[in-house]
């Protein structure tokens, strides 16, 4: 594998100019020569660059087709300190720096073992986190290694740096000294030489750790889903003293400490049921909401890097924009921000001297370059690229947008418009998201630029039902297969079509998991709409769905869980009839079908039943299995095979 050519081809910039280049794009009707489809397959050459405390390391994931290793590069020498293989079975779940010597590694890794399965399934994925030290080139597996906690599927880093060196705070299940039941307890791990301290220990309705800047143990959660109770218990001594309660509005997502560490920082509901960061005071006193939207979710908390405080809040709605709660880290990103005008630093993380920063800087429209910024010097430079085949490449515009369901409901929506080209009767391809409980980002998408790339708009909608919009709006699409959801993304199409964005005759519309059966569903129950329709891992059929036999313990069946709990929510009757499988009849357009053979989320044997469907319908279709793979289509080859389907399959319809 060959390494990226990191610093060897720095570009070197002012500081305020960082963003002074800008592309230019032909005039409408010429639309640039496309790049490869291999250019949007293959996967991120680099992802998840990190910088150590002292700033004398980056670290960060490499690719070379299917190849993965992590690599350290020695700022001071200028060249790669060593690099991590990585056992092509396992996946890299992230990386960061515990102390400038030591690297967290935390892996995914399926096991074939008896022992989970009682010999009735394949295996389980084991969840681990490493400690990889970059002098020696040593690493050991952290907690998880002897006694019953070898079962366990993985563990949770609570504190990955402390003032106390060469230690992390990890919380695991496990059966604590004289009980019989698991519990979620906490350990002090020395990840030099992998001794393990106990902390303290759960009970069954553990949930949540807190550790403070010095790395003790301060407050734990519990959560009691049978009386649908919370509560937050602060460590008093040797004993614990309830701070906060609430019922009937579901657990908190606890995300460390405020940057002053005097309260606990957790997203959760507030009386309206919208998303809020509170902060729950360790001395008992009231919790009190630390930031709000009156518009939008807070989706998520960013945490310093190098103390694991809560920063920021990552909020939802179509624009996520980040809003700053501790100033200093304000102060950084508004200096970012001037130097990188109009694209999005996604992540910035400093050296302990605050001198150095490793930017990574995207927009919708331009995968994410990793800029090491010199704050002192007032200079940047490129480190790495996630896509540097597309670093040139002008790609389609990316358009937050929104339009009017027919009850008059707003949709938000994201339309990506070839480069070049106005938008103005041109092919469109609708790509509705899966789930349905997820949503769409407002960033580079590798699919809808490389269908904006050939000449396609691009529209994903996010219907309700999708996450980030506060919950009414996504309990609005629970139950609602076929129904409410497939209207929402109609009425999208048609408002395309209004506007003038869209030639009416040529649409298809293409999706994966819970996207597929929008495609199908559009297939059979407008088919006025489209001239084509194509099914990624699809679901087909909702009555045989929702009775599909699970693979036990394996992590990835709780999304499967979750869509068929969606299901559940429909009539008996409304399944069967909003079934694309049982409607095939009704299809008038040419579909393509695939679908990963090893899926564990949505069976194969949807995608089968389809196929069988539309034979006995005599309707035109063309099936391609891809086989040794998950539902997630990790592997380049996958991916391509996937985009040079589509592309020949659009072609030929639109």
């Amino acid at each position: 594998m060959k390494s990226l050519p990191i610093l060897a081809r720095m570009l070197r910039v002012g500081i305020v100019a960082a963003s002074a280049g800008c592309l230019s794009f032909p005039a409408q009707g010429a639309l640039p020569s496309p790049p490869p489809a291999e250019a949007f397959a293959s996967l991120p050459q680099a992802r998840n660059a990190q910088i150590s405390p002292d700033g004398r390391f980056l670290a960060w994931e490499e690719r070379d087709d299917n190849d993965v290793r992590i690599a350290v590069f020695d700022l001071a020498a200028r060249d790669f300190k060593r690099h991590f293989a990585v056992d092509p079975r396992t996946r890299l779940n992230a990386i960061y720096w515990s102390d400038s010597e030591t690297l967290l590694i935390e892996i995914r890794q399926y096991v074939a073992d008896a022992y989970y399965t009682g010999n009735r399934e394949p295996g389980v994925d084991l969840f681990r986190t490493l400690a990889a030290n970059v002098t020696s080139g040593k690493t050991r597996i952290l907690l998880n290694t002897e006694g019953e906690r070898r079962w366990i599927t993985g563990a949770n880093v609570i504190a990955w740096r402390t003032s106390n060196p060469g230690s992390v705070v990890m919380a695991t299940l496990d059966y604590p000294p004289g009980r019989k039941e698991l519990a979620y307890s906490l350990f002090r791990v020395d990840t030099r030489s992998g001794k393990v301290d106990r902390m303290a220990d759960g009970t069954p309705s553990t949930r949540d750790w807190v550790a403070n800047a010095d790395g003790d143990c301060v407050a734990r959660g519990e959560w009691d889903s049978r009386l649908g109770e919370y509560r937050m218990l602060a460590k008093r001594g040797t004993g614990w003293t309830e701070i906060y309660s609430q019922t009937g509005r579901g657990p908190l997502a606890v995300r460390g400490l405020t940057a002053d560490g005097t309260s606990i920082a957790a997203v959760g509901p507030n009386a309206g049921g919208r998303s809020v960061l509170w902060a729950i005071p360790l001395d008992g006193t009231a919790a009190r909401i630390l930031f709000e939207d009156s518009d939008n979710d807070v989706e998520d908390v960013i945490q310093d890097n190098l103390t694991g405080s809560a920063v920021a809040v990552s909020l939802g709605g179509r624009d996520e924009e980040i809003r700053w709660i501790e100033k200093k880290a304000q102060a950084r990103a508004e200096i970012l921000g001037r130097a990188f005008k109009g694209r999005r630093v996604a992540l910035a993380e400093s050296s302990a001297d605050g001198h150095l920063v490793l930017a990574g800087v995207a927009d919708p429209s331009r995968p994410t370059v990793y800029y090491l910024v010199d704050l002192e010097a007032h200079r940047a430079d490129i480190a790495a690229e996630e896509y540097p085949a597309l670093a040139e490449v002008p790609l389609g515009d990316v358009r937050s947008i929104t339009y009017a369901a027919r009850d008059g409901t707003s949709i938000p929506a994201y339309l990506t418009v070839p480069p070049g080209l106005e938008a103005k009767s041109l092919p469109l391809v609708v790509v509705p998201h899966g789930g349905p409980e997820l949503r769409d980002r407002h960033g580079f998408d590798w699919l809808s630029q490389f269908l904006a790339t050939r000449g396609y708009a691009v529209l994903r909608p996010e219907f309700r039902g999708s996450t980030g919009f506060g919950q009414p709006f996504r309990n609005a699409g629970r139950g609602q297969w076929g129904l409410r959801m497939q209207d929402d993304v109609t009425d999208g199409v048609r408002a395309m079509i209004d506007r003038g964005v869209a030639d009416p005759h040529r649409i298809c519309i293409v999706g994966a998991d819970y996207g597929g059966y929008v495609a199908l569903a559009g297939a059979a129950f407008t088919p006025e709409l489209y001239k084509c329709a194509v099914s990624i891992a699809g679901v087909a059929d909702l009555p045989v769905m929702l009775g599909a036999t699970l693979m036990p313990i394996r992590p990835e069946a709780s999304e499967a869980i979750s869509m068929r709990e969606s299901i559940s929510l429909m009539s008996g009757k409304d399944r069967v009839a909003r079934s694309p499988a049982r409607a095939a009849d009704r299809i008038r357009i040419p579909i393509l079908l695939m679908h990963q053979f090893d899926d564990p989320v949505v069976p194969v044997e949807q995608s089968d039943r389809m196929a069988r469907a539309l034979d006995r319908a005599h309707k035109k279709y063309s099936f391609v299995k891809l086989p040794g793979e998950d539902h997630w289509m990790a592997r380049a080859q996958t991916r391509l095979r996937v985009l040079q389907e589509v592309e020949r399959f659009l072609g030929e319809n639109l």
